[in-house]
């Protein structure tokens, strides 16, 4: 009677192969997240952070992050997320990007040897802006200060002003050690860098190299040939029919002189004198169609001995000009050159 129960018992409490086997096959516990985007608040923040920084770095307009392309672009990307308005990318994101880049320089510079670059220049809003950057012995540039300077005359004691500024902040707030600085050399400038260095005479201050060059390269050239091949080409650049007339026979696009682009004028002569025969070509087949004035200038073949003669003594200056703008270029190399 006890076997009986003991062995009844025993197959009431067993479980079945085929229990064992399901419960084996059971599905783990799934949830909807598994089928749907979500997108959490700080996600959001460093995806709106990502974009703006795009924005920016591409130099594109604000706009362009209300654009309905740009929206459906990116909510095929990640579905449920919106991108930020513009009003943002304008304000608190550019303040963001711009604190954690000033944060990042901070440690790049920490404790390195720099030199300090200052130049000056206009906006697209014609807003005089001077710029300070440092250069690491690695190469590696920073841009550390931007001063508008509307209103003020640039002097040389106010340029020293900007000048004593941008050191001592660059010192100050990304904790470097700055020995040396270089600015352009036109005569104010150079007459801060003197004034500065009687100041502190520890500090090493030079003249860009390249910058000199280019202002030689400036002296050696004449205007006058300079305007003459600039108004052919500025012709031959607007005027439809002979662009297209000057493609058809084999011309190359034509390049013109630009002040703040060095070696351009070099550039431009040695595209016209390539493109002469063309241009030769196009005036003579087209006599009517060409405007007579810039037709006289391409078939004065003084003209064209003018431009290589310039040309074979701008020429042997172009070359190391443009080794001395090279990325990689350091003073000792510029010695060598």
């Amino acid at each position: 009677m006890i076997v009986f129960q003991s062995h009844h018992m025993s197959q009431n409490h067993s479980i079945s192969p085929v229990a064992k086997r399901k419960k084996t096959l059971q599905h783990p516990k799934t949830t909807i997240d598994k089928f749907v985007i979500r997108t959490s608040r700080l996600q959001k923040e460093v995806i709106d952070e990502k974009t703006a920084r795009f924005v920016y770095v591409t130099n594109s307009p604000f706009c362009m992050i209300e654009n309905p392309h740009f929206i459906n672009m990116v909510q095929s990307l990640r579905p449920g997320y919106s991108p930020p308005n513009r009003a943002d990318v304008a304000g608190k994101l550019l303040d963001k990007v711009y604190e954690r880049d000033i944060e990042q320089c901070a440690k790049d510079l920490d404790g390195e040897i720099v030199n300090l670059s200052l130049d000056g220049w206009s906006n697209n809003h014609n807003d005089p802006v001077v710029c300070a950057c440092v250069t690491t012995e690695e190469g590696n540039i920073f841009l550390t200060e931007t001063t508008d300077t509307s209103g003020n005359a640039h002097t040389a004691e106010y340029l020293q002003e900007v000048a004593v500024k941008a050191i001592t902040n660059c010192e100050k707030n990304f904790k470097c050690l700055l020995c040396s600085v270089v600015t352009d050399n036109v005569a104010n400038v150079s007459k801060m860098r003197r004034n500065y260095l009687e100041e502190s005479p520890k500090l090493i201050t030079y003249g860009c190299s390249a910058h000199l060059m280019h202002l030689l390269a400036k002296d050696f050239s004449v205007s006058e040939i300079t305007a003459n091949v600039a108004e052919i080409e500025k012709y031959f650049h607007n005027n439809h029919f002979a662009a297209a007339v000057l493609k058809k026979v084999g011309g190359t696009k034509l390049t013109l002189p630009q002040d703040v682009r060095w070696n351009s004028v070099v550039d431009c002569f040695e595209h016209y004198i390539k493109t002469w025969p063309n241009l030769l070509t196009v005036c003579e087949q087209n006599r009517k169609e060409i405007d007579g004035t810039v037709s006289t200038k391409v078939l004065n073949i003084g003209l064209k001995r003018n431009v290589e003669h310039v040309l074979s003594t701008l020429k042997p200056i172009s070359v190391p000009l443009n080794k001395m703008q090279g990325n990689s270029c350091f003073i000792a190399d510029t010695v060598e050159i």
